[in-house]
């Protein structure tokens, strides 16, 4: 995969998630990418700059994302096994 279409990417969901959050009357907190090619499978993670939070705090946000996501991992399961 080029740079440039890395970036196409990035810019398509970020414009779409930018969307989603002022939707949910929210902001970003953090950012979690993942590597390609031979970067593949790399986590990279982004906070913003002057953020309120430390690093423990933000790490606890995001261990609460992950409980949510599982919860939706979960939900898809259940639709998937009901023929939904």
């Amino acid at each position: 995969m080029t740079k440039d279409e890395i970036e196409k990417i990035n810019r398509e969901c970020l414009a779409r998630w930018a969307q989603q959050l002022a939707d949910g009357h929210s902001t970003p907190l953090l950012v979690i990418g993942i590597g390609h090619d031979e970067r593949a499978g790399e986590l990279h993670v982004v906070t913003l700059e002057n953020a309120e939070f430390d690093n423990r705090t933000l790490a606890a946000y995001a261990a609460h994302a992950v409980g949510k996501l599982m919860a939706m991992v979960e939900e898809q399961e259940n639709e998937k096994n009901l023929g939904g």
